[in-house]
């Protein structure tokens, strides 16, 4: 078998809960070409514990190899990887890293990419970058409509503008649906808007 068969089958392996072969496919098929699907395979086993003690520092090492190696990663993995990176949490906190893994996202069609490196632009003060980031998110998102109708009210990277910044403010608040109302950005919209009147 050639490294792609040895892949497809640890992920069959994988998925039927056959979790000893599954290792030993993987293993089969980094030695043979260090392919790094082979790498992602492995890593998801340490992540959950499958066969291998449970290690997720070293799943996220894995995880990195493989996309190194070019592997087809899941974009909700690349945002998981941000989120990881982003705050330190089994691997040194590196947010040059997190946004690494938020444009990979990103370019693999995952608006919440662009979401993520926004609010890492926005606090490092970069307000371009973040401008850009979130006029990208096109799903509603009251994250990036508070940012942006924020940027809009302070002027910052654009002409200040109340009445947009209202606009985004309004617009969160109006098309908030029950689980939005839990959202930090909705009562922070509300309390911009009680204070521009």
């Amino acid at each position: 078998m050639d490294s792609k068969e040895l892949i497809s089958k640890g992920r069959e392996c994988f998925d039927n809960r056959e979790f000893e072969l599954a290792y030993m496919l993987f293993q089969e098929a980094i030695l043979l070409d260090h392919n790094g699907d082979a790498y992602y395979g492995l890593g998801r086993m340490y992540y959950y514990g499958n066969y291998v003690r449970k290690d997720r520092r070293r799943a996220f090492e894995l995880y990195e190899t493989a996309d190194e190696m070019g592997a087809d990663i899941p974009s909700v993995e690349y945002i998981f990887m941000g989120d990881k990176r982003k705050v330190g949490e089994y691997l040194e906190k590196d947010e040059d890293m997190a946004l690494k893994w938020y444009r990979r996202a990103a370019e693999k069609g995952e608006e919440f990419g662009y979401e993520c490196m926004g609010e890492i632009y926005f606090a490092r003060g970069d307000y371009e970058k973040a401008y850009e980031c979130f006029l990208r998110v096109n799903s509603g998102s009251a994250c990036a409509k508070y940012h942006l109708g924020y940027m809009y009210e302070k002027g910052l990277c654009v002409v200040q503008n109340i009445d947009q910044a209202i606009g985004y403010y309004r617009s969160i608040v109006s098309g908030a649906g029950r689980w939005d109302k839990v959202d930090d950005h909705y009562a922070r919209a509300k309390r911009r808007l009680a204070e521009l009147g």
